[in-house]
């Protein structure tokens, strides 16, 4: 539109216009009539409005001129929907969107954008309120609103409700909502393609929407669930908030604040006390070791704790570094004192979110169903099936005497059981003398012991120690004297063949979910071989681990199986599994590039484990296993060149220090710089011009 007579305020004030009473705001009414110029273009902009009433009509100004409108349903006195926001053309950038959405942030007005369109979504993403998690996927700090009985679901029932979302798909323009029960089931709806979208050719890309779309959809998004959580927690930091008065809180330093001046008066704190609170907090402002959202936290916390010593309880794993209180990571601020657990502005965000979401994919066992179980869990009785296995093995050493039972308790953290007096009633020991154990423990009875053992059978009682004991041996039931040690039952004595497989698990297979490994052996009990059935087992983690690209359930069955060859003396399997993991590990196999910098390229089991193989093998028989093994890869899984995959090797088995080689594999494939990660493209293995060989080490 040209020679546009645009509406002034002279003010710069966007003016507003509420419903009258329970009237709705008429928008396209509204515009027709007072905004003519707007409606032509919008108009001419086949723009959608996504609603055609509102209750709040609010004009977006650019240097005196109404250059736009947003319009708001009110839910209520802190909540809005964003319905409509058009912006007249060559005035879209000049972030009028922010400025309006900042306006009602800091006004404390929790703000929900209904259906936006792919440039309100970018702009969020610009704005630092939503973050890209995968190519086409979008996660945003502000809610979006989808009206599902207008929306294209997989679902054949539709609804009439409006759902709460924040995932949106940049390729289909489509802002997404769903229901996952489960992989398998699941409800999931994208919204229509709107006019003002149709120029990023999603209509062509909406064409060719199949069943595959949906489950690729719930596939990521249960996959990275967590990492999801954690942007929303960083993207949140990030929205603007209501200014938060610490003068009102804390004071000056004149003068103390309502709160700490009450606590003086009140008698909870002297005067000199509350100067020392109000000191500490100006200082945790200002080093940002306490934020304003949790100032009036913090400081009840020190007036009411300031004459109570903090003990540290060795027994949470995730504690606050002040009050040592178990704290939740997700948390910018320990919710029992205040204290800021980590900033921010200090701290790579990306660096928080990824390092926590990989320590939260390593603290799961490995399932072949997808199934999550942590692995500090057991149940309890697993627990006590692996505690008296180990009390069995170790019950004839006399290493431990009569603390075996606390000790293997605590070691499973069943210390709540008497370990003992199960074993007992289950069968497993008995404190009757063992017949075979009589002439070693005889002797520790007394004299008037052994007579009296004599005199309860009507046996003759006289005689130094050594004939008592020889009288008892041949004329009283051994089995009816009560020992001081316990022994092993018929019972307990076939106990670790009848619990095999639960022994073997928690010796070798702990990491893995064992009621997957109990019902694959049952199934496969007519293998024969040594550790058979098991190293089936972990054939089947390693293929659903190359299915699932999971690097750490790759590695780790393969480190199982080469300790399981190297029980049973296979050696050129050992040997050829340990290359294998040493190349997984150097090339990074299905690890995701955000996570580069928490893996080593050669770790120290690698480098350690080479190095005494090298010992056993010929050099021609290493050379020819680490050829075979180099051949199996797929050329797209081997980011590093065969040149310096060589290299490094040599540098593992000429004792190189382990830091040194992974800093040079790090440097040249795995950089990270600040805010841009280095893809590197897969050298050319055939490459001629250089020699990609052991044969000049071997030879």
């Amino acid at each position: 539109m040209k020679n546009i007579d645009f509406i002034i305020r002279k003010d710069g004030e966007n003016k507003e216009i509420s419903k009258d009473n329970d009237n709705s705001i008429n928008i396209p009414e509204l515009l027709e009539k007072e905004y003519n110029y707007l409606y032509k273009s919008l108009k001419e902009d086949k723009f959608n409005l996504r609603t055609n009433k509102c209750d709040l009509f609010k004009e977006l100004v650019y240097k005196e001129k109404v250059v736009g409108f947003v319009t708001y349903n009110i839910i209520s006195k802190c909540q809005y929907t964003l319905t409509n926001i058009f912006i007249l053309t060559g005035y879209r950038r000049h972030r009028l969107l922010y400025k309006e959405l900042k306006h009602h942030l800091t006004k404390d007005i929790n703000l929900i954008i209904l259906e936006p369109s792919r440039h309100v979504v970018e702009a969020l993403i610009r704005y630092r309120w939503a973050k890209r998690i995968t190519k086409n996927l979008v996660v945003s700090a502000i809610n979006f609103n989808i009206n599902l009985s207008s929306a294209i679901s997989n679902n054949e029932k539709k609804s009439n409700s409006l759902a709460l979302t924040n995932i949106y798909d940049l390729d289909i323009c489509a802002t997404l909502s769903f229901k996952i029960f489960n992989r398998e089931k699941y409800e999931l709806y994208y919204t229509q393609v709107v006019e003002e979208d149709k120029r990023f050719n999603c209509e062509e890309k909406r064409e060719k929407i199949d069943q595959s779309y949906f489950d690729n959809c719930v596939t990521e998004l249960i996959a990275r669930d967590s990492e999801i959580e954690r942007w929303l927690f960083v993207l949140n930091k990030h929205l603007p908030s209501k200014p938060i008065d610490t003068e009102e809180i804390i004071g000056k330093p004149t003068h103390f604040s309502q709160t700490l001046q009450e606590s003086i008066d009140d008698g909870i704190i002297t005067t000199k006390e509350a100067k020392i609170i109000q000191n500490q907090l100006f200082v945790e402002l200002r080093m940002g070791k306490v934020e304003k959202e949790a100032l009036e936290l913090r400081l009840d916390y020190l007036i009411n704790n300031y004459h109570e010593k903090t003990v540290k309880n060795n027994a949470t794993e995730h504690f606050c570094p002040y009050c040592y209180e178990d704290v939740d990571y997700l948390e910018n601020y320990c919710i029992n004192c205040g204290y800021t657990l980590y900033s921010l502005s200090s701290l790579d965000e990306e660096d928080f979110v990824y390092k926590q979401l990989l320590e939260e994919k390593q603290s799961y066992k490995h399932s072949l169903t997808g199934k999550r179980e942590l692995k500090n869990y057991h149940d309890e009785e697993y627990l006590i099936g692996a505690a008296i296995g180990l009390v069995i093995s170790n019950l004839d050493d006399g290493l431990f005497g009569e603390d075996l039972f606390d000790f293997v308790a605590s070691k499973y953290g069943i210390i709540h059981i008497d370990l003992e007096q199960i074993m007992i009633d289950r069968g497993y020991i008995t404190y009757k003398m063992n017949p075979q154990k009589w002439e070693n423990e005889a002797y520790n009875f007394k004299n008037v012991e052994l007579k009296e053992i004599l005199k309860q059978h009507n046996c003759k009682v006289s005689g130094n120690k050594y004939d008592l004991i020889q009288r008892i041996s041949k004329e009283v039931p051994l089995e009816d004297i009560p020992s001081d040690i316990p022994s092993l039952t018929e019972k307990g004595i076939k106990y670790t063949d009848e619990k095999a497989d639960l022994l073997f698990h928690n010796a070798a297979l702990n990491d893995y979910i064992y009621d997957e490994f109990r019902e694959f052996m049952d199934e496969n009990r007519d293998k024969k071989y040594n550790y058979g059935p098991a190293i089936d087992f972990l054939d089947k983690h390693i293929d659903y681990a190359k299915k699932t690209r999971n690097h750490d359930q790759l590695v780790d069955s393969l480190r199982v199986k080469a300790f399981l060859f190297n029980e049973v003396e296979l050696y050129d399997e050992l040997l050829e599994t340990e290359l294998e993991i040493f190349l997984i590990n150097l090339n990074m196999v299905f690890v995701d590039s955000h996570y580069y910098q928490y893996y080593k390229p050669v770790d120290k089991s690698s480098w350690f484990v080479l190095n005494k193989m090298q010992e056993m093998f010929t050099d021609e028989s290493f050379g020819d296993a680490f050829d075979l093994v180099f051949k199996s890869f797929d050329e797209n899984d081997l980011k590093v060149s065969l040149y310096d995959t060589v290299d490094c090797l040599k540098d593992i088995l000429k004792h190189y220090n382990l830091n040194a080689i992974n800093r040079k594999i790090m440097h040249k494939y795995y950089r990270i710089l600040k805010y841009k990660k280095i893809d590197v493209g897969i050298l050319d293995i055939n490459d001629n011009t250089r020699t990609a060989t052991l044969d000049s080490f071997f030879n």
